[in-house]
């Protein structure tokens, strides 16, 4: 997840950076991109920031991690009552 917050910057950044995030609020971006599409994008909107400012964080990707397995016990099994028919 990426949240970029910009202050006074062209309108034509704020559409640039609406392609790929969405404005929860005027100024704030938020989206969920790959780091690559990150990275170019946080080039792309350095470039023509002009006056403005802008302040990036994202989060990193989250590990692929195994689930350590936890041994279960076997379920029980119902007992079965049979009654003889007169």
């Amino acid at each position: 997840m990426v949240v970029i917050a910009t202050t006074a910057v062209p309108d034509h950044l704020r559409g640039a950076l609406s392609r790929w995030t969405s404005e929860v609020v005027p100024g704030i971006f938020v989206g969920s991109v790959s780091a690559r599409v990150r990275d170019e994008l946080w080039n792309a909107v350095t470039e023509v920031v002009g006056t403005g400012a802008l302040r990036s964080s994202s989060t990193p990707p989250p590990r692929n991690r195994e689930t350590p397995s936890v041994p279960q016990e076997p379920a029980a099994r119902p007992q079965s009552t049979a009654t003889a028919l007169p």
